[in-house]
């Protein structure tokens, strides 16, 4: 049986058109790829068989739309987790070692190279298992193979230290009763359990409200064990809940930052407005044509009505 969802979810991932995966099929995004220093930047975690950057990157897109601004036109950014991102036994065991490796290196990299910059970790399906892996430590029995072990990111030195925010969708390897699972899926585990140590590493990120993981009843992957399941609700955590992680990615990114100037969209035209009415020689000014305008308008509808045949006419029969 879980072989065969492991197919199933390949397929439905593949053919998924709800949410763009495909960097070509949202080029909009594509400004948003980069290895630069920045002040927020985001690592993606692609789910299995999908090409990259994967189910997330409409996230993402939300997240830097509010932290990229006039000022800081290239605040918030991304990069994709290397890895095979392959299903179906063995191999998915491969992948899973191999993308929490990567991605713990991309990381140690990035914060070497930049330190000043705040991470966010993003992760769906296998790529969601696979940030778990990253934080928490991972490695064990799943889909019928042995996944080799790594161990957790330590929060208190970098890279760990430096993640802002952590958001997992239907992860594989995940455990029921957690306090950072969203959704109503904490009543299931996964395709298997994490181990006590492994849930442990994860509890620091989440002691330091850095870290959710989204899961919901039915969803054969991360929830196998509630009824009814069916791969649409493996597909639809980014219709759902994808304007409420980003909001609260945002919150905690400019949390991390200290700096109330990321994320302020306020245009130069407003501004300046907002500028003016808080000076009291220009708020004279503003009240007194506001004053005329409405002078004017009143002056101009008596003319009119006074002038016009029919409100003559009623006038007439009002007064006899």
């Amino acid at each position: 049986m879980i072989p065969r969802i492991a197919v199933v979810a390949l397929l439905h991932t593949a053919i998924a058109a709800a949410v763009c995966t495909k960097l070509e099929d949202c080029q909009q995004f594509e400004k948003l790829k980069t290895n630069d220093c920045q002040p927020f930047h985001h690592f993606l975690a692609r789910g299995s068989t999908s090409p990259y950057p994967g189910h997330l990157i409409e996230t993402v897109g939300k997240v830097c739309d509010q932290l990229n601004n006039g000022t800081h036109p290239n605040a918030c950014g991304y990069e994709d987790v290397e890895y095979w991102a392959m299903n179906g036994g063995e191999r998915w065991c491969k992948s899973a070692h191999e993308g929490a490796m990567h991605g713990a290196e991309q990381m140690r990299n990035y914060t070497e190279r930049c330190p000043d910059s705040h991470l966010i970790v993003m992760g769906f399906s296998q790529g969601g298992s696979v940030q778990l892996d990253v934080l928490g430590g991972g490695g064990g029995e799943l889909w019928g193979c042995m996944q080799e072990e790594n161990s957790a990111m330590n929060i208190s030195s970098a890279p760990g230290s430096k993640v802002a925010a952590a958001v997992v969708f239907g992860a594989t390897r995940r455990s029921a009763n957690q306090p950072f699972t969203f959704g109503g899926g904490e009543v299931s585990d996964g395709g298997a359990p994490r181990t006590a140590e492994q849930n442990a590493g994860l509890q620091h990120y989440a002691n330091a409200d850095k870290l959710r993981e989204y899961c919901q009843p039915h969803d054969p992957i991360c929830a196998p064990h509630t009824q009814d399941t069916d791969m649409k609700y493996h597909l639809d955590y980014f219709d759902k809940w994808g304007n409420e992680v980003a909001d609260w990615v945002i919150g905690k990114a400019k949390a991390a930052a200290g700096d109330a100037s990321y994320g302020d969209t306020t245009s130069e035209a407003s501004d300046l407005l907002r500028k003016g009415i808080s000076h009291p020689v220009s708020s004279v000014f503003l009240l007194l044509i506001v004053l005329f305008g409405i002078f004017y308008g009143v002056k101009r509808f008596a003319v009119w009505r006074i002038s016009s045949p029919r409100y003559a006419a009623v006038s007439t029969t009002e007064i006899a």
